[in-house]
């Protein structure tokens, strides 16, 4: 399992915690880091801090100046995505089924609080899912997407191989859902291996 550094630590708190706690665990990171050498895995979640901290009015527009042009491009990034994958999503759909978003797309769609909070590579597409789905409603288009025991299961199982572009994504993705659905089942094993270690990093009670 990769390490996380002190910074690191401090980024993911001030990316999903509520405004007291996200403001000091901000301050810390911004006293300790260098945005301008910023770590390769810290970067990916720049979108999601700027969705907390903005949000939460833990800091003023010209503090977030930075974080705000990396979300805004995140948001177009996403946003052409799904664009480019309207054909196959109609394709299915002419079928008669229900298109399956699945992984990081179905992330940003689904359980974030914001599309562009959550990057992702491709639109990873299914007609048929093993366990829990439901179905939502993105702009026009009808979409199943994997439940939030299921969602969670996927990143758990996988954690740092889960993105490789940031072994910091799969702890972030897991604290969103944890934290929307707080009233999951946890079963023992890799999940609750995982969730202890939010846990120890101070992202859940």
């Amino acid at each position: 399992m990769t390490s996380i550094t002190a910074a690191q630590s401090w980024l993911l708190r001030a990316a999903l915690l509520p405004a007291d706690a996200a403001r000091e665990a901000w301050r810390s990171w911004t006293a300790a880091t260098d945005v301008n050498a910023l770590d390769e895995a810290s970067t990916w979640l720049l979108p999601q801090l700027y969705q907390n901290l903005s949000t939460r009015g833990v800091a003023t527009p010209a503090e977030l100046t930075r974080y705000e042009n990396v979300f805004r491009h995140n948001w177009y990034k996403n946003n052409l995505r799904l664009h480019q994958a309207r054909p196959r999503i109609d394709a299915i759909s002419r079928t008669g089924r229900t298109p399956l978003l699945t992984g990081p797309s179905a992330l940003a769609v689904a359980y974030y609080d914001a599309l562009a909070a959550r990057p992702f590579d491709e639109v990873t597409l299914n007609t048929t899912a093993d366990g829990d789905v439901r179905t939502i409603a993105w702009k026009n288009l009808q979409l199943r997407v994997p439940g939030p025991a299921a969602m969670l299961e996927a990143i758990c199982a996988r954690q740092d191989t889960w993105d490789p572009r940031s072994h910091l994504l799969w702890i972030v993705d897991a604290a969103v859902i944890v934290r929307r659905y707080s009233d999951l089942t946890i079963e023992a094993g890799g999940m609750a291996k995982a969730i202890d270690r939010l846990r120890s990093l101070g992202l859940m009670p």
